[in-house]
């Protein structure tokens, strides 16, 4: 059993604990009552209040707290580091500040995982064509006055006009087909041109990326431009994102491998809740087994 200098005589830490002294001594051990008082130029509470961070922020290491909150000048054994942090760690108001700081940072780590898990939602069901798609497109005779070409505006057929000038022998650009061509409309089933036929022509749309909002957004991880200049839009994994939703919820779960049979993966029967698979997964990045 620890025992602690109480006065003149020894008691039982337990006892030391609720008895009304100045200070706490175990062997070399010693904390102040009055939570005022500086330690090594800190006031104790102060002290007192890092060490219950540094023991929640790993995730227990009552040695590693008690290094961060207060000065050992390297000089100290790990057996005396030992005990006082032991010391620290049987004060109820130390317990209750670790408990409050625990529900702090389950809690915070619940809302994460929440987000977390959003974000493989909206990345697994993100459509790709916001980003990028192939897209069939009317061709320039699609809707041309009586099937001929079509300009987009006099700007360009005067462009045209003045390249044919460069060569005695062009014919003049056509005219009848009219203005107004757009890229994007849609093809014109009747087209009777022979590089259409009513499919229209194929054309790969990018998507401004800077304007990317919501799944899509999400979905988006860069650019890459090719030493032909050449671009690819680069996606996030919709597959891995299933699989780590499905492996969060328990949709997957190794099968225990028995005598003469052969590990199979295999479905669990009653898949659990998110709240379940939040606790589940708050388990395993703690270090834990779900």
């Amino acid at each position: 059993m620890n025992r602690c200098l109480s006065g003149g005589g020894y008691t039982t830490l337990s006892d030391t604990l609720g008895t009304p002294l100045g200070f706490l001594e175990c062997a070399s051990v010693r904390f102040p009552r009055d939570a005022k008082e500086l330690v090594d130029g800190v006031p104790f509470e102060e002290r007192r209040e890092r060490f219950c961070g540094h023991y929640v922020e790993s995730n227990g290491n009552g040695m590693y707290a008690f290094r961060m909150a207060f000065v050992t000048d390297g000089k100290m054994i790990n057996k005396e580091i030992f005990h006082r942090a032991k010391l620290l760690l049987a004060d109820p108001v130390v317990v209750e500040r670790i408990r409050e700081m625990q529900d702090v940072a389950a809690q915070a780590t619940q809302a994460s995982i929440t987000a977390l898990m959003q974000d493989w939602v909206d990345i697994a069901n993100a459509d790709p064509n916001e980003l990028c798609a192939h897209m069939r497109v009317n061709c320039r005779h699609c809707w041309g006055i009586d099937g001929a070409y079509q300009w987009v505006n006099m700007a360009e057929y005067m462009m045209a006009m003045r390249e044919a000038a460069k060569h005695p022998d062009a014919a003049v650009p056509d005219i009848s087909g009219g203005f107004g061509y757009t890229l994007y409309n849609d093809p014109n089933p009747g087209c009777a041109h022979p590089s259409c036929f009513g499919q229209g022509q194929a054309h790969v749309h990018i998507a401004d990326t800077t304007k990317l909002v919501g799944s899509a957004r999400k979905l988006y991880a860069g650019v890459k431009q090719k030493a032909n200049g050449e671009i690819e839009i680069l996606m996030h994994s919709q597959e891995k994102a299933r699989e780590n939703i499905a492996r969060c919820l328990g949709a997957f779960k190794d099968a225990v491998q028995l005598p003469g049979d052969d590990a199979r993966r295999k479905p669990v029967a009653a898949v659990p809740t998110l709240e379940q698979a939040q606790q589940t997964y708050l388990q395993v990045i703690q270090g834990g087994k779900p």
